[in-house]
Formats: structure tokens, C-alpha cells, sequence
């Protein structure tokens, strides 16, 4: 009988603390950042240089920065805010290529001016590494066609814009699970942020970088100049990850840098780059994301 009495009040205890959790709150997470105070405290910033806010569209905004880091190097970036509880704010991937029978590489406003959605796109960055014959390292998806679907190696990543709207970085595993649920994907390598903590990287060489992050609220895209010393002298794969992880991003991936790394806006009926490019001209490269409105 003592035995049954302690089931018992083992079985109540527990049904208290299941009525108790029901009634605690969800934790509801404070998104909202001040970029120019944020840039300001990186610990690589010793002078914020220039800080340029440009209000683009309702809901886009353009950030434009020069600081001068610790070594007294100068460091220049661009970096672009979307909204993304605006709904006519949308992600779409870019490229020349239409099928996987005609790779073909070219700029990143060639893209744009070719693509179905020039009229409508605000802003374009480069993409995933790619082979010089032009197919990409990464999984590659337009409007829902799959158009490359291999992986360069076990640790490459991609990015991907689910049918429902859902944004997700992951890597060659859960891909073949959800490709046939994917609307845009384009490869990507190093993750920068992983469920709002930094990830951490060996490699402290600095270059032009791309790359991009997200929460819930905001998509964050980052292009970095570099390998100009008068100008700019590019960031680190942790630098990245810093001012991402100041920005509150949940996930962070780096995407193609060095002379790849290209930042083009509208202007008018066309396009112009807007980041300093480091090779002589903008390279050509395999595909590209691009910001549109509807």
C-alpha cells in the first residue's frame, strides 16, 4: 500500500509541474539593434571613420562604413538591411546559367540585367565558389528548379529560401531531405553563426568577403572590401562573425570573397557596383542573390 501512495504522489507531482510550465511565458528574444553604436563597439574598431545610413526602401536599408581597426589599418563595408516582415521584400538567386547542360559564368550585373526580376531588383551580391567551367561548388535552385545539386565536399554548406517562405542554412544531408521544399538555394562554405553563437574559425587571414546572416526579424547582407591598403584592408572570418553575433544574427554563412566579391544597387533603369572590387574589373562568377521588390 505505501508503495501505491508514492506512485501516486510522484504521478501529482509531476501533473503540478506540467500545469506549472504551461503557465510560464515564452522567452521572447529583443532583436532590435543599433547598427552605428553596434560597429562602434567591435573590439577590432578603434575609429569609426564614416557611418552612412540610407533609407532605400520601407523596410531596405543601406549601411555604408569606414572605420579605422586597431592596427590603425583602414576597413570599408557595405552592409544592407531587409525587413523581413515586409512581404514584397523577397530573396531570388541570379545567374546566366538556365540548366545544367550550359554553365556559364558572368558579372554580377550581367545577372541582374539578364535575370526575369531586373525591373524589380534592388541590390546583388555574388555566390557560391564555383570551377572556372562555370557550374558552382554548392546545390544551386531557381523558382524551384533544381539546377545543380552536388557538393564540393562534405563540409560545404548552402543557404535556401523554403516554398513556406522559410530561411535555412544547412549542409549535404538534410539537403537531399528538403531540396524538393526549396524555392531559391545557393552554396555557401564557412559558417559564420550557428543559433546566435559565433563559430569559431582557425584561419585569421583577411580578404574581400560576402557573405550574410539572419533572424527572425532581419537578413543581413555583408560586403567587405579588401586587399587595397589605402582603402581597405578586407575581415577575417572571426571579425565576421563579431559584427554578425553584435547584429543578433541567429545563422551566418560566408559565401564566395577575394576578386569574386562584388556589391551592385540600382540605379535607374540599370545597375552599378557600389563596393570597391579588388580585382580590375568585376569578376565573373557562377551565380549570384539578389534583393527584389515586388
Amino acid at each position: 500500500m505505501k508503495f501505491k501512495y508514492n506512485i501516486w504522489g510522484i504521478f501529482l507531482l509531476l501533473q503540478l509541474a506540467c500545469n506549472k510550465a504551461e503557465n510560464i511565458a515564452p522567452v521572447v528574444l529583443d532583436l532590435q539593434v543599433d547598427v552605428e553604436d553596434q560597429i562602434q563597439k567591435l573590439s577590432y574598431v578603434k575609429n569609426l571613420v564614416e557611418f552612412k545610413e540610407t533609407a532605400v526602401l520601407d523596410g531596405l536599408k543601406l549601411y555604408s562604413v569606414n572605420i579605422q581597426n586597431q592596427t590603425d589599418a583602414p576597413l570599408a563595408f557595405h552592409l544592407i538591411a531587409m525587413d523581413r516582415a515586409k512581404a514584397n521584400l523577397k530573396l531570388k538567386t541570379i545567374s546566366l546559367t538556365k540548366d545544367s547542360s550550359d554553365y556559364e559564368l558572368g558579372t554580377v550585373k550581367e545577372m541582374a540585367t539578364q535575370s526575369p526580376y531586373a525591373s524589380k531588383i534592388q541590390f546583388a551580391v555574388n555566390g557560391d565558389f564555383f570551377y572556372w567551367q562555370g557550374n558552382p561548388w554548392g546545390p544551386f535552385v531557381q523558382e524551384g528548379k533544381i539546377i545543380h545539386d552536388k557538393f564540393f565536399d562534405t563540409w560545404h554548406s548552402f543557404f535556401a529560401v523554403k516554398k513556406t517562405g522559410e530561411f535555412l542554412i544547412g549542409g549535404n544531408l538534410n539537403y537531399t531531405k528538403l531540396k524538393d521544399s526549396i524555392s531559391e538555394g545557393i552554396g555557401g562554405v564557412e559558417k559564420l553563426m550557428s543559433d546566435y553563437a559565433m563559430v569559431s574559425h582557425a584561419n585569421s587571414e583577411r580578404h574581400p568577403r560576402t557573405s550574410f546572416g539572419f533572424n527572425a526579424e532581419k537578413f543581413y547582407l555583408l560586403v567587405v572590401d579588401g586587399r587595397k591598403a589605402e582603402h581597405s584592408i578586407g575581415m577575417s572570418f572571426r571579425e565576421m562573425s563579431e559584427l554578425f553575433f553584435s547584429l543578433k544574427v541567429q545563422h551566418a554563412l560566408n559565401l564566395d570573397g577575394g576578386g569574386s566579391s562584388t556589391l551592385i544597387q540600382k540605379e535607374g533603369t540599370g545597375f552599378r557596383e557600389i563596393n570597391v572590387y579588388s580585382d580590375a574589373e568585376p569578376r565573373k562568377v557562377a551565380n549570384g542573390l539578389a534583393i527584389v521588390v515586388d
